[in-house]
């Protein structure tokens, strides 16, 4: 396995020098060693990170590099997390870092209609799609009286939630998840968290789902996420909840006003659209590196 990592970079090296790139943008955790990036950077080349994880996770593998070998390497290294992650790589003497969220593809998470049976099949009032983490299994456990469907892997193992769990466990790529999304009246989303005695925690990151459910025309019930304020308008552009109690009132309160709950979600819709794809982030990266 070491070798194809080897080979990998070793090919990708042969591209840089055939084709003199201005930029090199690596992905979090690609097998991309530090000698391609110092070679790279030796060549011209602008090199730069973006750490699309959670920084406290690490990488089981040790073919794929992780943060705190690769971060002082590049010229650039962009993050979806602040705060404690910049004062790690800050002492770790990373060049220069940035802040750069997530967000959404236009192309793929998009309003799709939806009838005949593949209306049945999506159709619910609240969706779900991703890992069935266990402070995610905990609260829908907790969360009975309403047309739940969840999508992803691990739901189906849950004894509790097989009534809810739909696709047999497997994974959802993007194409359906906007079918799945565009077929629910509320777009349930529910950040994952490390904190094994938590079902809902205010987290430092933001999730795709933040962009990708707003841009599928969905109303979005989000839990509470430091940063949320800064790309929606909370209770215009996207409702919140901040614990069991105050999701449960959230819920009836949209599935019963469909006016409201289809003016927020407009809203974000054209918020997304208007500053949150991924043609807005490449933007802000290259205006950042200083080749736009």
């Amino acid at each position: 396995k070491k070798k194809i990592v080897e080979h990998i970079n070793l090919a990708a090296m042969g591209k840089v020098i055939d084709f003199r790139p201005d930029l090199i943008l690596v992905m979090a955790l690609a097998p991309i060693s530090p000698w391609f990036v110092e070679k790279a950077s030796s060549l011209g080349v602008v090199t730069a990170h973006w750490y699309v994880e959670n920084y406290r996770y690490y990488p089981s593998n040790p073919l794929l590099p992780a943060w705190q070998i690769v971060a002082p390497y590049y010229d650039y290294f962009f993050t979806i997390q602040r705060g404690g992650f910049h004062k790690k790589l800050s002492e770790m003497k990373a060049r220069r870092v940035h802040y750069l969220p997530t967000a959404c593809n236009p192309a793929v998470s998009k309003r799709r209609g939806c009838s005949g049976d593949t209306g049945k099949k999506y159709s619910s009032d609240i969706c779900f799609v991703g890992f069935a983490y266990p402070n995610r299994t905990r609260l829908f456990q907790q969360m009975n009286g309403w047309d739940i469907k969840l999508w992803g892997p691990g739901w189906d193992q849950i004894p509790a939630l097989t009534s809810m769990a739909m696709g047999d466990g497997n994974w959802v790529d993007s194409h359906e998840e906007s079918r799945i999304i565009n077929g629910a009246k509320i777009g349930l989303n529910v950040h994952s968290t490390l904190d094994a005695g938590s079902l809902i925690i205010r987290g430092d990151f933001l999730n795709p789902r933040v962009f990708t459910l707003p841009a599928c025309g969905a109303f979005q019930l989000v839990d509470e996420q430091e940063g949320l304020e800064e790309v929606f308008e909370i209770g215009r552009q996207v409702a919140v909840y901040r614990d069991l109690e105050s999701l449960k009132s959230q819920i009836d309160r949209y599935l019963q006003d469909d006016s409201e709950r289809r003016r927020i979600a407009e809203n974000g819709f054209q918020r997304a659209m208007d500053e949150h794809t991924y043609g807005h982030r490449m933007k802000t990266l290259l205006e950042t590196v200083g080749l736009w």
